[in-house]
């Protein structure tokens, strides 16, 4: 089977992507606890977004580089992290060349956007601007599928959309990064949390998937709909998630 690339373009998507569920604040506790930073260490948070992992990286006290490609996504990250008062220096620039120097950081993080690069050209790029041994880190919220309201969703997508895929975001990512022999798996964590949210906004955040979309077509107005009616009468709903992450270490 054809692995399904989607087109990665949120520059109209931006809006309803910042309304997507946050990480939870345990995230970077919980990798700095397999890894152990200073507190003045320097990391690049590749694929910032919005800002949603790179507020909570600087909130943790590190030094943090935000990459951004997407200028919509990364003018809505800026906003976000000035409103909060995070010392954050962004970069408009590509995971594939990211520009910047050498061997300079400790630490390297993906936040839901490993699936959208080139793994080869990205991991060549971060194997060049980490310190030696440094780490890579890639993490993922994923909804629990087995939720009863997320089951519901589900089915009413596959009614409009039967063949609707995922791509990788689902996926270990630990084959393409071990088979590059740049990096060593370290760990592998997950944990569960619950997202809060109004109704309205978790049904606009749909409109920010680009899986759905470039598969829905014309028909997304007509899935988001039917999603709508499962949580008609809810003004706000839980909805849990787990979040995933891999950690490998830079070979020497």
């Amino acid at each position: 089977m054809t692995a399904y690339s989607p087109t990665w373009d949120y520059t109209l998507r931006a809006a309803s992507y910042d309304l997507r569920a946050d990480y939870a604040e345990q995230t970077v506790a919980s990798v700095l606890a397999a890894i152990p930073l200073q507190r003045v260490s320097d990391v690049v948070d590749i694929g910032a977004g919005t800002g949603k992992l790179t507020k909570l990286l600087a909130k943790a006290g590190l030094t943090v580089t935000a990459i951004e490609p997407n200028e919509a996504m990364l003018a809505r990250g800026r906003e976000n992290l000035s409103a909060a008062g995070a010392r954050v220096s962004w970069v408009r620039s590509h995971a594939e060349n990211t520009g910047l120097a050498a061997s300079c950081f400790d630490a390297a993080f993906f936040g839901s956007s490993f699936n959208v690069v080139t793994p080869e050209l990205a991991l060549d790029e971060v194997y060049r601007i980490l310190k030696p041994s440094g780490e890579l880190v890639m993490l993922w919220n994923h909804r629990d599928l087995g939720d009863p309201l997320q089951m519901e969703v589900e089915r009413r997508i596959r009614v409009l959309v039967p063949s609707y895929r995922y791509g990788a975001r689902r996926d270990d990512p630990s084959s393409s990064v071990c088979q590059s022999r740049m990096f060593a798996r370290r760990a592998e964590l997950s944990f569960d949390h619950m997202h809060e949210s109004s109704a309205a906004d978790w049904l606009a955040a749909w409109s920010s998937h680009a899986t759905l979309a470039d598969q829905a077509g014309e028909r997304l107005p007509e899935v988001i709909s039917a999603i709508g009616d499962a949580i008609a009468g809810q003004p706000h709903i839980r909805i849990p998630y787990r979040t995933r992450i891999w950690i490998y270490r830079k070979a020497v």
